[in-house]
């Protein structure tokens, strides 16, 4: 599944039985709070990204590979935190320009997805997201490691890697990460980078209204108590 390099750590491994979805979100944004957060749950993890407040969007990625997006993932999310009692989230600050390019990561599509770097051709890779003209990002990653270069129009916009805050111009984490073990890439086709964001998904979906029909589905099902 998806997962991100850390950023710089806001809160680490919340505990999600804990927490209401509205006053998290609620909180955000009253802060003008600029980066991510993730849910881990065992059968799937989510993503949201925050751009001084606004959500720009929201990306839920099950075990066996099926995603939502949206209102819908918000819903899912909902019941998730009511019903699991295994869920963990946590929230890293980035700046708003790091923020759209994760943001159009989330929108785009898997051009190559999980490919060992052993049997790949790097160099010839690299080659044809330049020629091609390529808008995306080269994900690096491990079990337990991460690194995105994105692209636009072919040519590197800069790094993320973790306890990165914006986009870096230095490849080394990427490169250390590359000569692992079992290291992996995915390419993904993504929209224009760094794009303005134009939607604030917390003006346009009712975040409370979501939340209490979770509930009461949940109070309905015996997960908890009516």
């Amino acid at each position: 599944m998806l997962f991100l390099p850390k950023g710089n750590p806001l809160f680490e491994n919340l505990d999600t039985a804990k927490l209401m979805l509205p006053d998290v979100l609620t909180k955000l944004r009253s802060a003008g709070f600029s980066g991510y957060v993730s849910f881990l749950f065992p059968s799937a993890t989510i993503i949201m990204t925050l751009e001084t407040g606004k959500m720009g969007c929201l990306l839920l990625e099950e075990q066996g590979g099926v995603r939502r997006a949206d209102r819908e993932a918000l819903a899912e999310l909902s019941d998730l935190m009511l019903s699991t009692g295994e869920g963990v989230m946590s929230v890293y600050t980035l700046s708003p320009r790091l923020c759209a390019c994760i943001r159009a990561l989330l929108r785009g599509t898997v051009v190559y997805g999980a490919q060992e770097l052993k049997l790949l051709n790097i160099a010839g890779l690299l080659q044809q997201i330049s020629s091609e003209r390529i808008t995306g990002c080269l994900r690096t990653y491990t079990n337990d490691r991460s690194s995105l270069i994105f692209y636009q129009d072919g040519s590197p916009l800069g790094f993320f890697h973790d306890g990165s805050s914006d986009l870096e111009t230095v490849a080394n984490e990427s490169q250390w990460i590359a000569s692992l073990s079992g290291a992996k890439i995915d390419l993904y086709s993504t929209p224009a980078m760094a794009e303005p964001l134009e939607t604030d998904l917390l003006e346009i979906v009712d975040i409370q209204d979501l939340w209490n029909n979770a509930v009461a589905r949940q109070q309905n099902a015996g997960t908890v108590p009516a």
